[in-house]
């Protein structure tokens, strides 16, 4: 009974959060500062093949000094997907989803009860600051 309870709760909390992170994904446009900056790297990137050097407007990004595993990422994503705002917010989009699932796993470990474990992961998904402005969803963790 009690693999059943985790599986139902696992099953809700992929729909829930796979709605709040994955539905329209590539909506709204760009924003201007840091998410069109990250995309702008991560497209130049796939031009020049200049993995280890974050450029923008092609010469070295001195101002984004984050290590560049997001922008390798939405490089990668760029080269299957093409330049567009779901490809930039991929790779955003699932470090989100497995947050929520790590955060549903210790909280099962914790407390043993799937029940809070769902709850937990539910409150993580729909919370405004996690999702919105420099959340999940704007492609620029």
């Amino acid at each position: 009974m009690r693999q059943w309870s985790n599986l139902f709760a696992i099953i809700l909390l992929l729909f829930f959060s796979g709605y709040s992170h994955f539905y329209n994904l590539s909506k709204p446009p760009f924003s201007i500062y840091d998410e069109a900056r990250l995309a702008t790297s991560a497209y130049e990137m796939t031009q020049t093949g200049n993995l280890i050097v974050t450029t923008l407007g092609y010469n070295p990004d001195l101002i984004g000094t984050k290590p560049p595993l997001m922008i390798w990422a939405q490089a990668a994503c760029i080269r299957w997907f093409g330049i567009n705002e779901f490809a930039v917010r991929l790779p955003a989009a699932l470090c989100a989803l497995l947050t929520i699932f790590l955060v549903f796993l210790f909280v099962l470990r914790v407390t043993g009860s799937s029940w809070s474990a769902l709850l937990s992961g539910i409150v993580l998904c729909t919370a405004h600051s996690y999702l919105f402005d420099h959340g999940t969803r704007p492609g620029r963790i």
